[in-house]
């Protein structure tokens, strides 16, 4: 027999078992069970995969899983999830960032609305966080929680969660979320224990060095004696941002507040003390920036060169 001939009646064989499982399928879906569709597919799939083979047709390279050629862009831990890493990773955060040595372990933070003092005077009444959600107003000064579980921030769709580590050192953070890239504004109010002395400072820390997807900012109060106080935001997506401060060293005030259409889907707040007022350098709050985005954000992206 020649080859062509017996491929020929091989192509045939394979035609009518494929014609025959699809008769036999239509015809038992009202007289008996089905063969499962996942079953009945591959099978009908690895037939049609020999029908069709050519073996002249170079081999198919492999490919990314399915999940991953799906994948919208980079995407950031659930709020539960991040807590739960923030809470594992923080003294290995402080650790890396280098300021262990010069931080101070304020006490409060995990309930009520302030921070009433923190120990030495660090505040009166301070650390008033709320949250402004495209077309909507800010928020009430949102509630300490203390735990992975998201709730409503009153601004919107906006989430959030509080967090303080329960073991030194002591970091405090808030995160927000937005399913509508709704995020437009962040700002802290309250009192400070400064009272007037030291000194305040803020500005931008720019694009992260290990996720380029988050920028940041900073402020600090310091010099005063008292802890000094420092807040650090990051926000997703743009460094388009306008931020202000009081420099009033008794004011607890921050505002960060989008700029034009800017607006973003995640954003965090970090809060950390120094010991005697010490004043920690802004390439010190870039530090923690990278270390907190390397232990907790799941999708670094892509770095640029």
């Amino acid at each position: 027999m020649r080859p062509r001939t017996a491929a020929g009646l091989v192509l045939l064989v394979l035609l009518l078992l494929l014609l025959l499982v699809t008769t036999c399928a239509s015809a038992s879906a009202s007289s008996s069970p089905p063969v499962a569709p996942t079953q009945q597919s591959r099978f009908r799939e690895w037939l049609r995969g020999l029908v069709s083979y050519d073996p002249h047709r170079p081999p198919r390279r492999p490919t990314q899983c399915a999940a991953e050629e799906r994948a919208p862009g980079p995407t950031s831990p659930t709020i539960p999830t991040l807590v739960r890493l923030f809470g594992s990773q923080s003294s290995t955060i402080i650790g890396q960032a280098g300021v262990g040595p010069y931080l101070y372990n304020f006490s409060e933070g995990t309930t009520g609305t302030c921070i009433v003092d923190g120990g030495d005077d660090m505040y009166d009444c301070g650390n008033q966080i709320s949250v402004k959600a495209t077309g909507f107003g800010y928020s009430g000064i949102l509630s300490y929680r203390q735990s992975p579980a998201s709730f409503l921030a009153g601004s919107g769709d906006v989430t959030y969660t509080t967090y303080k580590s329960s073991a030194y050192p002591f970091v405090w953070l808030a995160v927000f979320d937005s399913a509508s890239d709704g995020i437009e504004g962040f700002r802290v109010t309250g009192n400070n224990g400064a009272d007037g002395s030291g000194a305040a400072s803020w500005g931008a820390l720019g694009v992260s060095s290990v996720n380029p997807n988050f920028y940041g900012w900073y402020k600090k109060v310091y010099g005063a004696g008292d802890p000094s106080i420092n807040h650090l935001v990051i926000a997703k997506g743009s460094s388009n941002w306008t931020q202000s401060a009081n420099s009033y060293t008794d004011s607890d005030q921050h505002t960060l507040q989008k700029n034009g259409e800017e607006k973003t889907t995640r954003l965090y707040y970090l809060l950390f003390a120094g010991r005697y007022g010490h004043d920690f350098e802004p390439n010190s709050f870039g530090s923690v920036m990278d270390a907190f985005l390397d232990a907790c954000e799941v999708d670094h992206g892509t770095i640029p060169a």
